[in-house]
């Protein structure tokens, strides 16, 4: 049965970009679900290590559990929707000066990228990684190893990328047009700088990528642009849609927990069993065992484990 609300509703969605699936939520002003979809995908792994997924197959996705909502809630040209979303973390998007993908989407779980790592480990150290970015050791699934993989494997596509961007960053750009990230989500990137919260110029040398290559880091839940009305056309929305930063999926998966402050922690059970312990400063593990990441609240960080 569809619900009709009343002339200019305040309504939530809330969007989750899974690793194999995309769920999406409806709810208004109150916290009241008015509806939820999830729309399932396939992996492509084209060669051992490698993971790969089609941009268009999430926005597809996305598209498609829109139009689920829309069987449940009428949308009115009144009502007024706040989007936010919460993402898989270091999943890797190309995109050139014309906002063209220039690849498929090389998947967080994706692991070409070994001896890109292991140059980094070479140049830096996993120690000089842990003091900089919060994860212990430089990995092949990490967005700065496969920028490197690309430039020493895809030449073409390494030229042709105007930004490099996550996959909560791509959406942000296809709804509003504008390039943006936050940090709880670019803190697993090898590139960006935890404590300083800015990009790390030394490891951007190193790939031979620019600053302008990349998005601005902003904190979650920052207002950063309304529907384009291209991208409202293609979505078949004629309301005011406000589009805000989210957080990394684990991080969103801690608040909806109620895990907001330090001395809580939370366990969460997916496609990766994760512990998040949320800290009011950054806390270093002497051993060099406990990831330590961003959290979702400004100048907050999150003791990360898998």
């Amino acid at each position: 049965m569809i619900q009709k609300g009343e002339a200019g509703m305040r309504l939530l969605i809330g969007l989750d970009l899974g690793t194999t699936a995309l769920k999406i939520a409806l709810f208004d002003e109150k916290g009241a679900m008015l509806g939820v979809s999830t729309q399932e995908y396939p992996l492509n792994t084209p060669k051992v290590n490698f993971v790969e997924v089609e941009a268009e197959t999430y926005w597809t996705a996305f598209k498609n559990g829109l139009n689920d909502l829309k069987k449940t809630y009428a949308f009115r040209e009144d009502d007024e929707i706040s989007l936010a979303i919460s993402a898989q973390g270091e999943t890797l998007l190309c995109i050139d000066k014309n906002g063209r993908v220039l690849r498929p989407a090389i998947v967080w779980m994706d692991n070409r990228a070994e001896e890109e790592a292991a140059m980094f480990k070479e140049k830096f150290g996993d120690e000089m990684c842990y003091k900089v970015t919060g994860q212990v050791s430089f990995e092949p699934c990490w967005p700065a190893s496969k920028i490197l993989w690309l430039k020493r494997n895809e030449p073409g596509v390494f030229e042709s990328t105007d930004k490099f961007l996550l996959i909560e960053d791509y959406f942000l750009y296809r709804m509003t047009g504008y390039f943006y990230t936050e940090g709880s989500l670019v803190c697993s990137s090898t590139y960006w700088d935890i404590t300083k919260k800015c990009y790390w110029k030394e490891m951007l040398d190193f790939i031979g990528i620019r600053e302008s290559q990349l998005p601005v880091v902003e904190e979650s839940g920052v207002v950063v642009g309304t529907l384009l009305e291209e991208t409202a056309k293609d979505l078949g929305l004629d309301c005011k849609v406000t589009v805000c930063t989210g957080a990394l999926d684990q991080v969103a998966c801690a608040i909806g927990a109620g895990n907001i402050k330090e001395g809580m922690f939370s366990e969460t059970i997916g496609a990766a069993l994760a512990i998040v312990a949320p800290v009011s400063h950054p806390v270093f593990d002497p051993t060099r065992t406990m990831p330590l990441h961003y959290f979702a609240l400004p100048d907050t960080y999150m003791i990360h484990t898998f």
